[in-house]
């Protein structure tokens, strides 16, 4: 059977700001892996005060130590982080403060170095006229590029009575035509059918074209909610996808590179797949951290293996010839039902090791 390669990169690293949380991972077009992350002073949403990267030329073998991408200078929340990596090898990193203010930023050397920030909050306002927010937040995790070129991330908002309630909430796209000089709200996505209060979610294109969203959302029917776009700027009703139960937890979705032939249409899912419910006394913990896979195009699911049984958000990415697929994921050494994490672990997981002896082949 083949094995997994795991190690903790992030555990308790900085003293001023002990919780790395909300990671995100993407591999650049010259295969150069990014791991970043919120860094916290506490579990607490608003307490992130920088982003965190870490580097690895050799697919997660060794990494490059610790450096702060971006920090608060005066207090601010930093936090959101959300990557995007390109084909032509640009990278693009958009981050927010205290929930209102975006920032963009580009790597053309694989993370070593990032151009200065520049504001792009001119652009989310324009959500305003569809929705007034009082909160507003990128991703987490990783955006994707489009096959025409164009930027795609997910965001959402929220307008509760305290200026810092994160529900009630709705969500969305923002979209950029040219490298991220600028950017296009989309449209909220309908709500409704049990969908409720959406907010984080993750993205990838179908091999015909099709935008699909995957959806974290509020309400009891604990399944991911699944909405599509063909201009990935307004999107269907949602739909649930009863094969991908949640306990609210962000998930994250990345579509296989050079996959095998009958794999033409392949995506990794990862998520806790914990189902609150009468057996477990309605647990929302967040556990059960499952790779998924499916071979059409997100439609159904072929394979499933448990990763961790403890664990919380987390990303993946996949190796450009196939043969690895990457999580990066938060985890504690005992149960924690919601906040309190303080360990990073990455893992390089072989393709064959997901497809052998699944939990539902």
């Amino acid at each position: 059977m083949p094995e997994i390669i795991k190690k903790v990169l992030a555990d308790c690293a900085h003293t001023s700001l002990p919780n790395s949380r909300i990671p995100g991972l993407v591999l650049t077009a010259r295969g150069c892996l990014l791991a970043y992350f919120e860094m916290r002073d506490s579990s607490g949403d608003w307490s992130a005060h920088g982003i965190g990267l870490m580097r690895s030329e050799d697919g997660g073998d060794t990494w490059e130590p610790f450096r702060a991408i971006a920090m608060s200078q005066h207090g601010e929340t930093v936090n959101n982080p959300v990557m995007i990596a390109c084909r032509n090898g640009d990278v693009h990193f958009l981050w927010q403060m205290d929930y209102g203010r975006c920032f963009h930023q580009i790597s053309k050397d694989d993370g070593h170095s990032f151009s200065d920030p520049v504001e792009i909050t001119q652009y989310v306002y324009g959500f305003r006229d569809q929705y007034p927010w009082k909160v507003m937040a990128l991703g987490p995790g990783h955006g994707i590029e489009l096959e025409d070129g164009r930027l795609l991330l997910s965001v959402w908002m929220a307008n509760g009575k305290d200026v810092r309630a994160h529900s009630p909430s709705v969500a969305a796209t923002l979209l950029s035509a040219d490298s991220g000089r600028s950017w296009i709200p989309g449209k909220i996505i309908p709500d409704g059918g049990g969908v409720i209060n959406p907010n984080e979610a993750c993205l990838f294109q179908k091999s015909d074209g099709t935008v699909v969203i995957n959806i974290r959302h509020m309400g009891d029917t604990f399944y991911r909610a699944v909405a599509r776009s063909d201009d990935a700027h307004s999107f269907s009703e949602p739909v649930f996808d009863t094969a991908l139960p949640d306990p609210i937890c962000f998930g994250s979705i990345c579509k296989l590179q050079n996959p095998q032939a009958h794999l033409s249409r392949g995506v990794v899912f990862s998520n806790c797949a914990n189902f609150p419910c009468k057996e477990n006394n309605f647990s929302h913990a967040r556990t059960l951290l499952t790779l998924r896979l499916s071979a059409d195009d997100g439609e159904t699911w072929s394979y499933a293996r448990l990763l961790d049984k403890y664990a919380g958000y987390s990303d993946v990415a996949v190796s450009q010839d196939g043969n690895w697929i990457y999580c990066l994921y938060e985890q504690e050494t005992e149960n924690t039902a919601q906040l309190g994490f303080h360990r990073l672990v990455f893992v390089k997981v072989p393709f064959s090791w997901l497809t052998a002896d699944s939990l539902e082949n």
